[in-house]
C-alpha cells in the first residue's frame, strides 16, 4: 500500500512540475510577446523601464509560483505525504488565482498595447502636420497677437508680403508699425479693392455684412494708402534710397488673411459672421507643400489679380468719401 502511495506522490510531483514548466513558459512566451509590441508601437519619449516592468510583469508572477511549486514537490518527497498533499491542495488552489492574476495583467497589458498604440497615431498625425508646413497657430490675428506680428516684421531680413482687406489694424498706429523695419527690406502689400466691381456691390461691402459690419464712409485701403504718403513725407533722403515698398488692390473673392516674413507666413481663412482680428492663424514655415501653395497663391495676385491704387490715394491731404458709398471692415 506504502508502495502505491509512493507511486503517486511521484506522479503527482511529474505531473505537478509538468504543469507548473507549461505554465512558466506560457507566461514566459506571452510577456515576450507583449513586450516586443509595446517597444515596437512606443511613442516618442516613452520610458523604458516601464515598458520592461509592463512587459515582465506576467513572468515574474509565474516564476514565484513556480518555486513555490518545487518546493512542495520536496515536501513530498521529504515523506510527509499527507501534509504535502494538503499543501499540494492548497497549491493548486492557489494556482488557479495565479493564473487568474495572470490573464488580468495580459488584459491590462493588451489595454496599455491599445493606448501606446493610440498615441503613436497622434504622434504621427503630429508628424504628418508638420511636414505638411502647420508648425504653429495663434486664436486670433493682428490685435490680439500684435507682438508677434511686430517681432517677426521687425526682425525680417529680406521681404514681407501681406493679403488683407484693409489692414485697420496697422492704421491705428502706422507709424509705430513702420519705424523699425530693416532698411532694404522688400515690402509688398496686398489690400482688397473697395470699389470692385464697383463701390455699391463691391467685395468689400459684401465682406462687411458677412463680418456683421457695414463699410466704412472712406476705405481702409484709401485711408492706408493717404497713411504711407504722410509717413514717407517724414522720412530722411537716406532712409528713402533704401525704401522698396509697394502696395496693390486685388481683385477678387478675399480668401485668405496673409503675412510672410522671410521664410515664415501666418495665414487663415476668413469665416461667416466673424471678424477677421478675432479668427484663428496658423503659422507655416520655408520648405513645406502649404508656405509653397501660399507663396504661389500671393504672387498669382500681385501679377495678374491686382492693381495699383489710383495716385490721388497717396495725396498728403485728407481723403475724400468715397463716391456713392453708403455708409466701415477689419483686417
Amino acid at each position: 500500500m506504502k508502495q502505491v502511495e509512493s507511486q503517486v506522490s511521484r506522479t503527482a510531483r511529474q505531473y505537478v512540475r509538468r504543469f507548473w514548466w507549461a505554465a512558466y513558459l506560457a507566461a514566459l512566451g506571452v510577456s515576450l510577446g507583449f513586450g516586443v509590441l509595446l517597444w515596437l508601437l512606443r511613442p516618442a519619449g516613452a520610458s523604458s523601464g516601464a515598458l520592461l516592468v509592463a512587459a515582465l510583469a506576467p513572468n515574474l508572477m509565474a516564476s514565484s509560483i513556480l518555486a513555490l511549486l518545487f518546493l512542495l514537490s520536496d515536501w513530498i518527497k521529504s515523506g510527509d505525504d499527507e501534509l504535502g498533499r494538503e499543501l499540494l491542495t492548497d497549491g493548486l488552489n492557489a494556482t488557479a488565482a495565479s493564473v487568474e492574476a495572470v490573464n488580468e495583467e495580459v488584459t491590462a497589458t493588451r489595454q496599455a498595447v491599445a493606448e501606446l498604440h493610440g498615441a503613436v497615431q497622434s504622434h504621427s498625425l503630429g508628424e504628418e502636420l508638420s511636414s505638411t508646413g502647420i508648425a504653429g497657430a495663434f486664436a486670433g490675428r493682428i490685435i490680439p497677437n500684435e507682438h508677434e506680428y511686430l517681432r517677426r516684421f521687425w526682425s525680417a531680413k529680406t521681404s514681407v508680403d501681406m493679403i488683407g482687406l484693409d489692414f485697420s489694424a496697422v492704421l491705428r498706429n502706422f507709424d509705430y508699425y513702420n519705424s523699425r523695419f530693416q532698411p532694404g527690406v522688400r515690402i509688398r502689400i496686398l489690400m482688397l479693392d473697395p470699389v470692385h466691381p464697383d463701390v455699391k456691390h463691391s467685395y468689400m461691402t459684401r465682406r462687411a455684412h458677412e463680418e456683421r459690419d457695414h463699410p466704412p464712409l472712406i476705405s481702409g485701403a484709401r485711408k492706408f494708402c493717404h497713411m504711407f504718403a504722410l509717413w514717407k513725407s517724414t522720412l530722411t533722403p537716406e532712409r528713402l534710397a533704401g525704401l522698396d515698398y509697394s502696395i496693390r488692390l486685388y481683385q477678387t473673392l478675399p480668401a485668405i488673411h496673409y503675412v510672410r516674413y522671410d521664410n515664415e507666413v501666418l495665414f487663415g481663412p476668413y469665416l461667416i459672421e466673424k471678424s477677421s482680428e478675432h479668427t484663428f492663424t496658423l503659422m507655416s514655415k520655408a520648405g513645406t507643400p502649404i508656405f509653397a501653395q501660399l507663396a504661389d497663391h500671393f504672387e498669382g495676385l500681385w501679377a495678374r489679380w491686382s492693381r495699383e491704387p489710383p495716385d490721388e490715394w497717396f495725396s498728403l491731404a485728407p481723403p475724400a468719401v468715397d463716391a456713392g458709398r453708403p455708409g466701415r471692415t477689419t483686417s
